[in-house]
Formats: C-alpha cells, sequence, structure tokens
C-alpha cells in the first residue's frame, strides 16, 4: 500500500487557503459544472491522494466487481495468448514499448 499522509486534506486544505483557487471552484459548482471537471483541476498530488483514499474505502468486494473484466475482454485475452503460443517471436520486449510510449509512437 502506497504510504501517504495521515491527513489527505492537508493538501486541499492549502488549495482552499488561495483565494483564486476557492473562487474558481466555488463559481463552477454554482454554474452546475460535473463534480469530475472540478475535481481534475486539484493538483496532481491531491487527485492522487483523493484517488488512493477513494480505492481504499472499497471492499475487497466491491474492487473485485469494479475490475471484473468483460466477455469481450476476456476474449481479446485469449485471443492474444494464443497469437502468442502460435508465434513467441511476435512479442515485444517491454522496454521497446516503454521507449515508444515515451516518445509517443
Amino acid at each position: 500500500m502506497t504510504e501517504r499522509s495521515e491527513d489527505w486534506n492537508v493538501g486541499l486544505t492549502q488549495d482552499l487557503q488561495d483565494d483564486e483557487f476557492v473562487r474558481e471552484h466555488v463559481a463552477a459548482a454554482k454554474e452546475g459544472v460535473p463534480l469530475k471537471a472540478v475535481l481534475l483541476k486539484l493538483s496532481a498530488a491531491n487527485r492522487s491522494e483523493l484517488a488512493m483514499a477513494l480505492w481504499e474505502s472499497l471492499s475487497d468486494q466491491q474492487r473485485d466487481a469494479a475490475t471484473e473484466l468483460s466477455d469481450e475482454q476476456k476474449a481479446e485475452l485469449d485471443r492474444r495468448w494464443a497469437e502468442h503460443i502460435a508465434d513467441p517471436k511476435s512479442a515485444i520486449p517491454w522496454n521497446e514499448v516503454r521507449r515508444k510510449l515515451r516518445d509517443g509512437c
């Protein structure tokens, strides 16, 4: 489990002391801006802390249900596995995949 501050609200508390931040988010809420859009404006650290807090609030059963693969996803994984078994040389090494992702290819 990721180590995080005892009170994840510390960063949010700091954001809420910023008048411009508060004006922007209060105005957004009054205008009916979706909560997701407002939360995405939090700092990366606060979004990460919030995500961890939400994830950890789920029971094991809820986590399992939330991450269960659909039949289509299972079929795709089976297809890819069969393709790999038929031609193992077609696999792309992780370092190459990572490089392509990093380079935007």
